[in-house]
């Protein structure tokens, strides 16, 4: 799929409002297609429930991005986040885990 398929993916459904269950496992999606699914779905959907980004080498910044738009919307009904295989430090983890639990705790 590579970054722009992911973009072209992220922006096809960011009107679907029934989007319950999105797997891009392996699909080569770096950051840049972790920061348009967290724009146009993780922050637009608030029905769905799963999202697997594993084996996709979104670092950090790809976290950042997903953590940020889940703490956007404030509907989320996200239960299962899929990760491994990111190249994601531990600071990174533990870093954007506080911040989203620090703010749905908030609401």
């Amino acid at each position: 799929m590579g970054v722009s398929g992911a973009a072209e993916l992220a922006k096809s459904l960011k009107d679907n409002k029934s989007l319950r269950y999105l797997n891009v496992f392996n699909n080569k999606i770096g950051y840049d297609g972790a920061k348009a699914i967290a724009e146009n779905i993780v922050a637009n959907h608030p029905m769905l429930e799963f999202l697997e980004l594993g084996h996709n080498r979104i670092r950090d910044k790809g976290l950042d991005a997903i953590i940020d738009a889940l703490i956007e919307n404030k509907h989320s009904n996200l239960r299962i986040l899929g990760l491994r295989f990111n190249f994601i430090t531990n600071t990174g983890i533990l870093e954007n885990f506080t911040k989203l639990f620090g703010a749905k705790t908030l609401l």
